[in-house]
């Protein structure tokens, strides 16, 4: 989902029925106000007419920890807000949740591998990857399990070209 507050027209009333922003959150914080808003069967219209200009610097939230943080409160909520429902093949954490939420995990990793950072920004990262990974398909958790302690090994001793293979392997 890509909705901006700055490009909305939004009811105040109806922000306030839906519980307004979260605020322990950062950058994911206009998705949770708009899911909130979607669930609760507020509509929305759209007009295909610039209203902003969005820039992203390197600076910018979407690369800070804690925007990390937002995305792993972000990811819990959505697992409670839209639970599975397998009775009737609703696997909202599998099929949805748990994909939209690796992608950028994973990116995180990937950087964090390619660029040489700290030890402990890497293990976060990779941190956050395993936490995402138990909601995805079985194939994945078991590929996961398989080379997690391989990955950490791997990164602790500075290999981390062959550890971002292993994780790319075990999560695709």
């Amino acid at each position: 989902m890509f909705v901006l507050p700055s490009a909305s027209l939004i009811s105040i009333d109806a922000i306030k029925a839906v519980g307004l922003f979260d605020q322990r959150l950062s950058g994911y914080e206009d998705d949770d106000l708009f899911t909130r808003m979607f669930s609760e069967g507020y509509r929305s219209i759209y007009v295909n007419v610039a209203a902003t200009k969005w820039r992203i610097y390197g600076s910018s939230t979407s690369f800070s920890p804690r925007m990390a943080k937002s995305r792993m409160i972000y990811f819990k909520k959505q697992l409670e807000l839209f639970p599975d429902d397998p009775i009737f093949g609703v696997l909202w954490s599998r099929d949805v949740i748990g994909p939209r939420f690796m992608g950028p995990a994973f990116g995180e990793f990937r950087k964090a591998t390619k660029e040489g950072r700290d030890l402990s920004i890497v293990e976060s990262s990779w941190a956050e990857v395993q936490e995402i990974a138990p909601v995805l398909k079985s194939r994945t958790r078991r590929r996961m399990r398989l080379v997690a302690p391989i990955v950490r090994l791997l990164c602790r001793n500075h290999f981390r070209g062959p550890a971002r293979a292993l994780a790319r392997y075990a999560i695709r």
